[in-house]
């Protein structure tokens, strides 16, 4: 009451504020007569002061079945039912809700009943069932595996997750603690990233761990899982990929490597050295000619294992650069001297714009320059005597702090269905005729450039192919 004259001392009368509001309002005495409606009300459905509700609205000569007014004069309570109503623009959804309105003693003399159109409400609820089902197929699609944890406890998992654990969905729902899918010896780190999550420690944490399948078999898992909450406590909700597959390529990567490196490195630098004593000696070779092609082909072997060292080295996640400031001009001069002598073999020029300043790059030089010896070395091979190259340098524009090495040749081009492939490793296109070579020059080009951060490509220009090399000044920023 006091609320109220405090209203009217600034002039505000209590029907003025019911007037004001959205929902549309009346007040009904205990036979469900209106004693009241507010504006909303009366444009919503006309005037009806002094009419029973059920007739005025929906033309009923009967209390209107689980009419929530009613209710509120039966038990005292508050009520909401849903209605569709008929207006002058048509039938309308709406929500009704019904209060009382008590005496000085406490005894419901009148109820107060709001309206309000649910149109708005149910079509954000149709869009959220919308959106869930889509969310919920694509969890249930998805190629990994997805979960929810609780008090060490599944409370939910996709297919994929059941599939990469070898049980059922419905096994590890009931009651299935997650140590036990866990291999012993990683089951207290497992249980600590679990625990940093749900204490609030740490908000989201990316490892790897080893976990039981319900056969016994032992399989690598990467798994990234972040906290949130779940039925009002805190829970882990995650991904999980099998890596067991990659694991095991990547061994196998080793063990090659390890194999290449010593047993296949070992006696091919035996055979070429007894091959370059025999081609340079006829005291101990009677067919000197024999020798050079035993020299030539062991060279092309070692050659062809060292590409494939490399770019395992590249490839290889284990694999770090040795990073350091160097000047991109520098390494360009000195890959440019590396290949003058194929250069003049094949009378081929090869011109230097390098003139523009440009910072000095956080690189691995071998690397580098490595990738850049092969791309001027390709533009000299697949040229025409007579032919010209020409390497330019300057900033990319293709981020912050990127540079460019650009590589033009004279030569006949690449056609066009086979640009998309120059960089596929053992890819040999049509032009390369007769050429020897490995096949791997260009991949290692590409996959240096990816470990640094940088890019390649190829393009026909006006004159021949052109080849575009880029590179972040500092690989650890932006």
């Amino acid at each position: 009451m006091e609320n109220l004259r405090t209203l009217q001392e600034y002039g505000i009368a209590p029907e003025a504020v019911l007037d004001g509001m959205a929902d549309g309002v009346s007040i009904q005495d205990a036979d469900l007569r209106v004693l009241y409606q507010n504006r909303a009300l009366r444009d919503l459905g006309g005037e009806h002061v002094g009419e029973y509700c059920y007739r005025a609205y929906e033309g009923h000569e009967t209390v209107c079945e689980g009419c929530p007014v009613a209710q509120t004069f039966r038990d005292g309570g508050v009520h909401m039912a849903e209605r569709t109503v008929a207006t002058a623009a048509g039938e309308l959804s709406v929500e009704i809700h019904s209060a009382p309105l008590r005496d000085g003693s406490g005894r419901v003399v009148a109820a107060v009943e709001s309206i309000r159109d649910a149109r708005v409400r149910m079509e954000a609820e149709r869009a959220l069932r919308e959106s869930e089902a889509k969310f919920r197929t694509l969890v249930e699609k998805s190629l990994a595996g997805v979960y929810i944890i609780q008090d060490y406890l599944f409370r939910y998992v996709n297919p994929r997750f059941a599939e990469i654990f070898g049980y059922s969905v419905d096994e590890l729902l009931h009651g299935m603690d997650i140590r036990d899918t866990v291999h012993p010896d990683d089951r207290e780190v497992v249980a600590g990233n679990l625990d940093k999550r749900l204490s609030g420690e740490a908000r989201s944490i990316h490892y790897e761990f080893r976990a039981i399948r319900k056969d016994g078999e032992v399989i690598d898992i990467e798994v990234f899982g972040s906290r949130t909450i779940y039925g009002g406590r805190p829970a882990v909700i995650g991904t999980l990929l099998d890596i067991t597959g990659r694991r095991r390529a990547e061994q196998e990567r080793s063990t090659l490597f390890h194999m290449m490196s010593h047993d296949i490195k070992g006696p091919l630098s035996v055979i070429q050295g007894y091959a370059e004593i025999l081609s340079q000696d006829r005291d101990y070779c009677k067919d000197v000619d024999v020798a050079g092609e035993i020299l030539k082909a062991s060279r092309r072997i070692s050659a062809l294992v060292g590409d494939m060292l490399a770019l395992s080295r590249l490839e290889s996640r284990q694999a770090g650069l040795m990073l350091e400031d160097v000047s991109l001009r520098q390494l360009v001069g000195q890959a440019i001297m590396d290949n003058a002598l194929a250069a003049d073999n094949m009378d081929v020029s090869i011109t230097a714009d390098t003139d523009e300043p440009l910072p000095d790059i956080r690189a691995d030089r071998a690397q580098v320059l490595r990738a850049l010896g092969n791309v001027i070395a390709n533009a000299v091979a697949y040229n025409q005597p007579g032919g010209k190259v020409w390497v330019r340098t300057g900033m990319a524009g293709d981020g912050p702090a990127m540079v460019f090495v650009e590589v033009e040749d004279t030569g006949a081009g690449i056609p066009d269905d086979e640009l998309p492939h120059v960089f596929d490793k053992y890819y040999r296109g049509r032009r390369s005729g007769m050429k020897h070579g490995t096949g791997l020059g260009l991949a290692i080009v590409k996959a240096a450039a990816a470990a640094h951060g940088g890019g390649i490509t190829a393009s026909n220009g006006g004159r021949g192919a052109v080849f575009r090399l880029t590179l972040p000044v500092d690989p650890g920023r932006g």
